[in-house]
C-alpha cells in the first residue's frame, strides 16, 4: 500500500469512527475505480517470491524513468512502448520486471481509463498488442489479458469468457502470483457470472480464493460470487459443487470479511439487506437494518451458515508474511471455529501494539474493528472502539470482546 501522511491517517481513524450503520451505494464501480481498487487490494503478494535480478531491476527502473517523462507529456502510447521495449530485451525478467508491469497498469487505469468514454478503443489498442506480442512475458501478458477481458465483459460477455479462458490456458502454471494474476482470475469469475454460468463461477471463485486469500476482503471479488449465488437460486440445490450455498450465506461472508471502509461496508450491507428480503420478505430485511442500530435487536444473519469460499487451511499455507491476508483467513475460519476468531483478535491486537508510526497504527486499529464487525455482525462496538482511540473518551470494548471469545472457545472445546 502507498504510504500516507500522519494527518491523513488521523483523518482516516476519525472517518472510520463516524461511519454510519445504514449505507446505500451503487453495486457497480466504474471502470477506472475498479482498476484502481485492483491496484490497491494486493499490491504485495502473499506468495513467497524469488529475489529479483538487480541488473534487470536497474534496467527496469531506467525504463520507468524514461517512460514517466513521456507519460507526463501526455504521450501515453509512447510511454507504454518504452516499457514494452524493456520486455523485449528482458523476456525472462520475472519479479525484477514487475515494477514496469505496475507502471503500465498505472497508465492504463489513471491515464487511459478516463478516455474510454470518448474512445472505447483507448485501452484495448494497448492491451491487444500486449496479448499478441508478449505471451513470453507472463506478468505483462496477464496484465494485458485482464484489461482486454474487462473491456469486453459488459458488452460482449461471451467473448470476455473466451478471452480469459484462452489467457489462462496459455499461461498454464506461469500465472503471476501477485495481484496481476489474482485480478485475471477474478475476471474469470466475473466472466462466468455474466455468461450465466453461476455454479462454475462459484467453483472458480473457491479455487482463486484458496490461491489468493488476499481477495477475501475485496468486494470487487466477492460481488460476482454473491451475484452468482443469488442468481443460481434453486439450480444450486442439484449441483453438488455448490449445494447448500445461497445468497444469504454469501452476503454474510461479504459482511464479515469486507474491509473497514465506507464503500465496502455499504456494499456488504446492501448485499445482506437484499438477500434477506428476497429470501424471507421485507420484515427480515428491516430487522437486519434495526440490528445495525441496536445490538439488542436479533440479527437475522447470526444463525445463517457462512458461505463456503474454499478450504481455509489451504489458504493459511499461502499466507506467507502478509499480516492482512492472515487476518482475512482467520476471520473466515473464525465463523465456524471460535478458537480461530480468538486468534484473529489476538493477532490484530499484537499488530496494533507493534505498530510504530501513526499510519501503521491506523491500519491496525482498522483491522481490530474488522474483528468486532465479524463477531458482532454490526458496527456498533467497532465504532466505539475506534472512537475511544480517536478521542480517549468512553470505554474500550476490546476486553469485553476478548472475554466473550474466551467463553465461546471454552464452550466449543471437547469435554
Amino acid at each position: 500500500m502507498p504510504s500516507r501522511s500522519d494527518e491523513l491517517q488521523k483523518t482516516q481513524i476519525s472517518s472510520l469512527a463516524r461511519q454510519g450503520q445504514r449505507i446505500v451505494a451503487p453495486l457497480w464501480p466504474c471502470l477506472a475505480l475498479l482498476s484502481f481498487l485492483l491496484i490497491l487490494f494486493i499490491a504485495d503478494s502473499a506468495h513467497s517470491q524469488p529475489a529479483p535480478d538487480p541488473t534487470i531491476q536497474q534496467a527496469g527502473n531506467q525504463a520507468i524513468a524514461n517512460a514517466e517523462k513521456l507519460r507526463a507529456a501526455g504521450k501515453f502510447d509512447e510511454a507504454v512502448g518504452v516499457c514494452e521495449e524493456f520486455f523485449r530485451q528482458h523476456p525472462d525478467c520475472g519479479p525484477a520486471g514487475r515494477g514496469v508491469v505496475y507502471f503500465v497498469d498505472a497508465i492504463l487505469w489513471r491515464d487511459l481509463s478516463p478516455q474510454v468514454a470518448k474512445d472505447p478503443e483507448a485501452i484495448r489498442r494497448v492491451v491487444q498488442r500486449g496479448v499478441e506480442q508478449f505471451e513470453n512475458v507472463p506478468d505483462y501478458y496477464a496484465l494485458c489479458a485482464r484489461y482486454l477481458v474487462q473491456s469486453y465483459l459488459w458488452v460482449e460477455p461471451a467473448k470476455a469468457l473466451t478471452l480469459v479462458n484462452q489467457a489462462l490456458e496459455k499461461l498454464g502454471d506461469r500465472i503471476p502470483t501477485d495481484y496481476v494474476g489474482g485480478s485475471l482470475l477474478m475476471f474469470q469469475v466475473y466472466s462466468l457470472r455474466w455468461n450465466n454460468k453461476y455454479a462454475e463461477a462459484i467453483v472458480a471463485a473457491r479455487e482463486t480464493a484458496e490461491d489468493y486469500p488476499t481477495l477475501l476482503s475485496n468486494l470487487d471479488f466477492l460481488q460476482p460470487v454473491y451475484e452468482a449465488a443469488k442468481l443460481n437460486g434453486g439450480a444450486g440445490k442439484s449441483d453438488s459443487r455448490v449445494r447448500g450455498d445461497d445468497a444469504v450465506g454469501m452476503a454474510k461472508l461479504a459482511y464479515v470479511l469486507c474491509d473497514y471502509t465506507e464503500d465496502a461496508i455499504s456494499k456488504a450491507t446492501t448485499f445482506a439487506s437484499q438477500a434477506l428480503t428476497a429470501g424471507e420478505g421485507p420484515g427480515v430485511g428491516i430487522a437486519f437494518a434495526k440490528s445495525q442500530e441496536d445490538a439488542k435487536v436479533a440479527n437475522p444473519l447470526k444463525d445463517v451458515p457462512i458461505f463456503n469460499l474454499g478450504d481455509g487451511k489451504k489458504m493459511l499455507e499461502v499466507v506467507g508474511d502478509d499480516a492482512e491476508v492472515k487476518l482475512n483467513v482467520l476471520l473466515y475460519l473464525g465463523q465456524t471455529d471460535p478458537k480461530r476468531m480468538q486468534e484473529a483478535v489476538a493477532f490484530a491486537k499484537d499488530r496494533m501494539r507493534a505498530a510504530g508510526e501513526a499510519g501503521a497504527l491506523a491500519g491496525e486499529l482498522k483491522n481490530l474493528a474488522r474483528c468486532f464487525k465479524a463477531h458482532d455482525l454490526n458496527l456498533l462496538r467497532a465504532n466505539r472502539f475506534l472512537e475511544f482511540h480517536r478521542t480517549g473518551e468512553g470505554e474500550n470494548p476490546l476486553k469485553e470482546l476478548e472475554t466473550e471469545l474466551a467463553g465461546r472457545t471454552k464452550e466449543a472445546a471437547p469435554q
